[in-house]
């Protein structure tokens, strides 16, 4: 719930970029992968805007030097651009997640 709570906080208070920045975020340290398997089109559905409008904001952050996109795949160069530039919602809810479901994972061992 509180996942669903943030993130329709956050569509009503962040920009586009914002919100895509986070998303990207999220899913590269949920995957561990820095390239995605996603369209612009599933992209901009999954944010609930229109393509125009992602698409003025994926060239954004390409000339940036923020990501890279291929047909079907983007691909995050530069994480600390791309997490400077996103909101605080990812984090917001990763922390909440850290609070309410300590002790259940067991720790990462250092071995």
């Amino acid at each position: 719930m509180a996942q669903v709570f943030q993130s329709v906080a956050c569509s009503a208070a962040h920009s586009i970029e914002q919100r895509t920045a986070r998303w990207l975020v999220a899913a590269t340290e949920r995957t561990g992968a820095q390239e995605l398997g996603v369209t612009q089109e599933q992209l901009a559905t999954m944010l609930g805007v229109g393509r125009s409008y992602l698409s003025r904001v994926i060239r954004d952050l390409r000339q940036r030097g923020v990501i890279e996109t291929r047909r079907a795949r983007l691909a995050v160069r530069n994480a600390d651009g791309l997490r400077s530039l996103a909101c605080e919602c990812n984090a917001a809810v990763s922390h909440h997640f850290n609070d309410v479901l300590k002790g259940v994972y067991p720790a990462e061992e250092n071995g």
